[in-house]
């Protein structure tokens, strides 16, 4: 009679994440042939979204609106791993607004430099 042993599986880095673009990389250890990563918008994985299935011990989880989400993520059929906490806060509108005006406002200068200098160098034809 052979015994399983339960394969462990954890997360890579700190427990608690900050995504202000809302993406995130997901990296975990742990030998086995599947894993599976759900995630949550509660730390009691009350209602569950699984959004990776499959060999890589890495995935890439983008378009998150602001707020809490919760990862946690197993091998085959084993125990699931450490929770890990995501928090998405994206910049706010005003800086979005402002950095924009700040660069078109250094590309716009930028443009009339150009054009002046090239109207005052003499032609060489």
């Amino acid at each position: 009679m052979s015994v399983v042993q339960a394969q462990e599986v954890e997360f890579v880095g700190e427990s608690l994440q900050v995504a202000p673009s809302g993406y995130i990389q997901l990296d975990w250890s742990g030998e086995a042939e599947f894993f599976w990563l759900e995630q949550a918008k509660d730390s009691l994985f009350e209602e569950t979204k699984v959004i990776y299935r499959g060999p890589d011990k890495a995935s890439f989880v983008s378009g998150l609106l602001d707020g809490q989400y919760y990862y946690r993520v197993k091998a085959n059929e084993g125990e699931w791993s450490n929770v890990l906490q995501v928090q998405v806060q994206h910049q706010s509108l005003n800086l979005a607004l402002t950095l924009s005006g700040l660069g078109l406002l250094v590309f716009s200068l930028t443009s009339v430099v150009i054009i002046k200098g090239s109207r005052s160098t003499p032609s060489t034809s």
